[in-house]
């Protein structure tokens, strides 16, 4: 069955938002809208996070084991909408499993979008005490109860332990009829290693809107765009800054590694890819752009509760919170976006709306943004937590803007092959296929 020429599908979706808006809330609304507009019937049960301002610590965790209200809410909506399949996106804490029990109950296919690693650690970050934590992937999360993981508060990291160890004893995310979103592969493969059946977890990038044609003439500067605290690298940027200032590194570029600071950062060079010459391009292009760049190093765009550390470490640079519309105009004027997350991320959205705009990606080498980012092709990669090797890699950046400027168009070029609302529906509509089909055969199996 070609799900494109088939009359519109019902769909449920259902999403947890969280108290400040991230990237998993944008990716929700957004394949909503793109599911409406090519003519799909999408309903949604969503639940938001500043419910939990007046609920008790305890009461919140004890809500992702079996959540009353959202139980009742869901199974009345099923009844009435009669939906085609359920998109489950975020659930924790106020939502859990309880579209899985509602859909299982009544033979309708679950599609879920596994955003970040709740499923295999209580802390959903695979991250304890700044270092990468697999303790919990593939067993039962009691690890995470006795190092308090969650909220650094030992009751509440065994009530969401608690809840995820009773979900998975009681089969709530291994029903037949359940497949799985990963958005990347290398997501796919720490769930795959979690327990997750791999015959049901499928591959699908999360996509931005086309922010219009770049251009790449007025270009200055790297960005950061995010939410400012330790899992992101914030404390890594923080560290970066004085290094850069002591090496007189600045936006042009000149003399990066100057003023006795060369061999810290020097301790890893772009690769080879990196330095090859800009090849030749549209009018205006080239030398052209590259002597047109100046202005500041750095733009942090943001909240978090790293803000005060790094308004001290970037003076003039720090935004706060922008609209989609000002990232949008920041990325089209920056020479690069850095990405220093020491987590493991799933994906990496701020990169791929640094591609829609032509801007390359200095990232992290690990987890789903080492895996979105190639080294010296579309960014530079990385060591994570390394501020020395951050620094090293964003003086080279503004020491070479032309390769930069080459590394964005390429950027541009990826996110047009892979990245585009076009491309992330034809992949969505093939997983609800996939979803739609295995229930059909069982069915038919009857």
């Amino acid at each position: 069955m070609d799900l494109a020429s088939q009359p519109g599908l019902t769909i449920l979706l259902v999403h947890n938002n969280y108290q400040q808006r991230g990237g998993e809330d944008v990716v929700a609304e957004a394949e909503a809208e793109l599911l409406r507009a090519a003519g799909h019937e999408v309903f949604l049960y969503q639940r938001h996070n500043d419910e939990l301002k007046s609920m008790p610590p305890l009461a919140a965790g004890l809500s992702a084991l079996w959540p009353r209200r959202a139980a009742r809410e869901l199974a009345g909506m099923c009844d009435i909408v009669r939906p085609d399949l359920i998109h489950v996106h975020n659930t924790f804490p106020l939502i859990a499993a309880a579209p899985h029990w509602a859909a299982r109950r009544r033979g309708i296919p679950v599609v879920q979008t596994l955003h970040n690693f709740r499923l295999l650690c209580p802390q959903a970050m695979l991250l304890r005490d700044g270092k990468i934590c697999r303790d919990c992937v593939g067993r039962l999360p009691w690890r995470a109860v006795a190092r308090s993981c969650y909220h650094d508060s030992l009751p509440q990291s065994a009530a969401v332990a608690g809840a995820l160890a009773a979900h998975r004893l009681a089969g709530s995310y291994r029903h037949p009829r359940l497949h799985f979103i990963a958005p990347s592969r290398f997501s796919r493969d720490q769930f795959i290693a979690g327990g997750l059946p791999a015959s049901r977890l499928h591959v699908k990038p999360n996509f931005v809107t086309p922010a219009g044609a770049p251009d790449w003439r007025h270009r200055a500067g790297g960005l950061y765009v995010g939410r400012l605290a330790e899992e992101k690298g914030a404390r890594v940027l923080a560290a970066a800054a004085p290094l850069l200032r002591a090496a007189n590194v600045h936006a042009a570029g000149v003399d990066a590694y100057a003023c006795g600071v060369a061999d810290a950062l020097a301790t890893a060079s772009p690769p080879a890819a990196a330095v090859q010459p800009v090849p030749a391009a549209s009018p205006g292009a080239g030398r052209g752009e590259a002597s047109a760049l100046g202005g500041p190093l750095l733009r942090i765009a943001g909240d978090g509760p790293l803000a005060p550390e790094l308004a001290r470490a970037w003076p003039g640079a720090m935004l706060g919170r922008q609209t989609p519309e000002q990232v949008r105009a920041l990325l089209h004027g920056s020479l690069f976006l850095v990405a220093p997350s020491i987590c493991l991320e799933t994906f990496g959205l701020s990169a791929v709306e640094a591609f829609s705009c032509g801007t390359p990606v200095i990232a992290s080498a690990h987890g789903g943004l080492g895996e979105l980012v190639e080294d010296g092709v579309t960014g530079l990669h990385v060591k994570p937590g390394c501020a020395a090797d951050l620094a090293a890699k964003i003086a080279w950046a503004c020491a070479n803007p032309e390769a930069m400027l080459r590394m964005g168009r390429t950027a541009y070029a990826r996110y047009l092959a892979h990245y585009t609302p076009e491309r992330n529906l034809a992949t969505l509509l093939r997983i609800y296929h996939a979803a739609l089909s295995a229930q059909q055969g069982e069915r038919h199996e009857a």
